[in-house]
């Protein structure tokens, strides 16, 4: 069986997009690039950082960034939310394989043309280890629509993967099948139920739902019963208590309450803490400036009791849809040179 690597396991890097006026950050330029260099500042101590910059910026003269462990690559992108189109990583044994999936947009909601070749740019760098292969997929998929807990099993929802705008062609069946395929795991898990207000994304796993270890997830649950999706998550709760391992074993489930943020119009925004950032010893927690923060932080304690976990304010992140998983994307160890 081929391993997905699960964002627990030792890391060589993190790839991130340096926000540039062609994205929609345009109106809000100032403030997203301060929290972008914050954000590294932040990770870098943890591992190396792979950012990738307009082709008419320079990240030790025009960015004045001086880190040894950053890598600065140049490409023309479309917006900066690397998890979705950039790579997903196997093993097998000695093959470490590049998946280069094809990306849309979100469902064709958004511009990608630049953001679905970053992939064969970031390939061709020549960052990465020799042993390091290109496999090209040709199937519409997001990295935060889908999660994996390093043990068989892939975690997903039927909203994103199932819907016409990615890959109308595919049944469910036919999907279970390519993945099987793809990333030889054991079990996919489908969930039904699970929606958030002003959620872009058809519902990604990462915003509902996810493993913290082989056995536990966190998931997204509201204590407002006015809340517009209170009964969906709800239900989803439901769907993720009836789930199984591939030893037929329960998962352990843990609840974030949802921080209910809206934007200046008073619509919400898809706020929730499953969006956090495992790098290596570090767990960083979207916060909000809100009281369900401190619970969500709390958790986050309980569980990764070894590791040190690091509040950031997203609500600059979260007024494009985003947070913290959704801005990064994790290089397993062994994928990178050691040299670079």
């Amino acid at each position: 069986m081929s391993t997905l690597i699960a964002e627990w396991e030792k890391q060589d890097g993190l790839i991130l997009i340096y926000p540039h006026e062609k994205t929609d950050w345009k109106d809000s330029l100032l403030n997203v690039r301060l929290f972008y260099h914050n954000l590294i500042d932040q990770v870098i101590k943890f591992g190396k950082v792979i950012l990738i910059v307009p082709e008419d910026l320079s990240c030790k003269n025009e960015l004045n960034f001086n880190y040894k462990d950053l890598i600065c690559l140049k490409a023309r992108t479309n917006d900066t939310w690397i998890r979705d189109n950039g790579p997903i990583f196997i093993k097998k044994n000695d093959n470490f394989t590049f998946l280069n999936f094809k990306f849309n947009g979100w469902g064709n909601k958004f511009n990608f043309e630049f953001d679905n070749d970053l992939n064969n740019k970031l390939f061709s760098s020549g960052i990465f280890d020799k042993r390091v292969i290109k496999k090209d997929v040709n199937f519409v998929l997001e990295g935060g629509s889908i999660d994996y807990n390093s043990d068989g099993i892939i975690l997903t929802t039927e909203n994103c993967l199932l819907n016409k705008n990615r890959n109308p062609q595919y049944s469910k069946e036919a999907i279970e099948k390519l993945f099987l395929n793809v990333f030889e795991q054991k079990k996919i898990l489908w969930l039904k139920s699970g929606k958030l207000m002003g959620d872009h994304t058809d519902s990604h796993i990462d915003m509902l739902a996810k493993f913290v270890n082989k056995d536990t997830i966190v998931y997204s649950k509201s204590s407002n019963k006015n809340y517009p999706y209170y009964d969906e998550l709800n239900q989803m709760e439901k769907e993720l208590a009836n789930f199984r391992d591939c030893e037929n074993k329960p998962f352990n489930l843990i609840p974030l309450f949802l921080p209910e943020i809206k934007d200046i119009q008073g619509n919400y925004l898809p706020a929730t803490y499953t969006n956090f950032l495992l790098f290596n010893s570090a767990v960083l927690v979207p916060v909000y400036h809100l009281k369900e923060d401190e619970h969500a932080l709390d958790v986050f304690k309980r569980i990764f009791f070894d590791k040190e976990i690091i509040p950031v304010d997203s609500r600059i992140l979260i007024t494009q849809g985003g947070a913290l998983h959704c801005a990064t994307n994790n290089i397993p160890h062994g994928f990178l040179k050691k040299e670079v």
